[in-house]
């Protein structure tokens, strides 16, 4: 979470990517078990950066794209965080979305129709959900929030104060009309 100028940025949490650090660690764990205690004493084939023949060569595949694969589910967080954001103002709820090319999903607080949390069994263990804020017309869903419940009472105070402006604005101008 992240203020800015014109509101507060939040980014998906590194908790929602519990399953992902376990995935990794029994990948790494089972090809250690594999490879070292089975394919290693067994065959005698070795790892090499630089293969020289065949026999060589598919081993350091297969390791270098396991590391690939392990280094990609430790840095979802990281790359989910730098492709999509949202930011919370006083009047909306946007979503920035990409890296190039950048798409905004933008729902003005007069549009917003419900707000509701979505938490899976690690998500109450380790408190992060996804917040669903439904518009008329269109909808944004802020994956893999930290404290989804605050942050749904901000929105909803936000909307409510936002709403209440409107109707005093609008009660104001028809007593003037009236005069």
């Amino acid at each position: 979470m992240d203020i800015v100028t014109k509101g507060i940025k939040y980014r998906a949490s590194r908790r929602a990517y519990v399953g992902n650090y376990f995935l990794a660690i029994l990948i790494t764990i089972f090809f250690y078990l594999v490879y070292v205690r089975f394919i290693y004493p067994t065959f005698g084939i070795t790892f090499s950066l630089f293969p020289q023949t065949i026999d060589q060569m598919v081993p350091t595949i297969t390791i270098l794209g396991m590391a690939a694969v392990i280094a990609l589910l430790f840095d979802e967080p990281i790359l989910a965080g730098i492709i999509r954001h949202y930011v919370v103002t006083n009047d909306e709820v946007i979503k920035v979305e990409g890296i190039f090319r950048k798409k905004r999903v933008v729902i003005p607080f007069g549009n917003v129709a419900d707000i509701s949390v979505r938490k899976s069994v690690l998500g109450r263990v380790f408190n992060y959900g996804d917040i669903e804020i439904t518009g008329f017309k269109e909808g944004i869903n802020m994956k893999a929030m930290v404290n989804p419940e605050l942050i749904q009472r901000i929105i909803q105070n936000k909307i409510n104060m936002f709403r209440k402006s409107v109707l005093r604005k609008k009660g104001m101008g028809s007593s003037a009309q009236e005069e």
